[in-house]
């Protein structure tokens, strides 16, 4: 199946980029590639709160489930 088009979302993560290729096609759903998601400008204490909004956006749009609030482990 040939694609139609390709939507590129560009993300700010600090240190380096996260990419969102999302595929189109004429008579089938879209498909999504997540290229690099993370970062290491961030402290650790602050990478849930700093990455957690660019998440639940590529969750929004990919048709994924929306991340949940609850904070990450300690470590």
């Amino acid at each position: 199946m040939k694609p139609i088009g390709v939507q590129v979302r560009m993300y700010d993560v600090g240190f380096g980029d996260c990419f969102l290729l999302t595929v189109h096609y004429r008579k089938a759903q879209a498909r999504h590639v997540l290229i690099d998601f993370g970062t290491t400008a961030h402290p650790r204490e602050r990478e849930f709160e700093l990455l957690m909004p660019i998440a639940e956006d590529i969750a929004v749009r990919t048709g994924g489930k929306p991340c949940p609030r609850a904070r990450p482990p300690a470590r």
